[in-house]
């Protein structure tokens, strides 16, 4: 019976560990509200998120690649990183293995911006880019 009990044990751990990772089958994106109200309809392309209260984190694993523009209610600018530069209202093209993060918050001119950071593949220093 303890060798069953632990076999359960074991398996469940890989399970939870294996299905919560990035890995060449899956991505993340982590979404960061940062700002000081709620965002509603927070979406990348047809990929819908939801609701971000005020300092709410919310991790989004995919399994298909996420391709779109950011959207989000109240939210007055958009900006997209790449190597070189940032981008207005970007075409975003988030891919498999990478962990990726999006932070909302309020500049200083008061206004609330949506920004998508590069993406870091777990375990190198290889870096992604979804504006590029």
């Amino acid at each position: 019976m303890k060798k069953i009990v632990c076999f359960l044990l074991i398996l469940i751990v890989l399970l939870i560990t294996a299905g919560c990772t990035v890995n060449d089958t899956t991505g993340l994106i982590e979404f960061k509200n940062l700002s000081d109200k709620a965002i509603s309809n927070v979406k990348v392309g047809n990929t819908y998120i939801g609701y971000l209260a005020k300092g709410q984190k919310y991790d989004y694993y995919y399994s298909v690649a996420v391709t779109g523009e950011m959207a989000g209610e109240g939210i007055d600018y958009f900006w997209g990183n790449t190597a070189t530069t940032s981008i207005q209202d970007p075409d975003l093209s988030y891919k498999l293995n990478y962990f990726y993060d999006i932070s909302i918050a309020k500049n200083g001119d008061g206004k609330y911006i949506m920004v998508a950071g590069r993406g870091t593949k777990p375990g190198s220093n290889s870096y992604d880019y979804p504006a590029d």
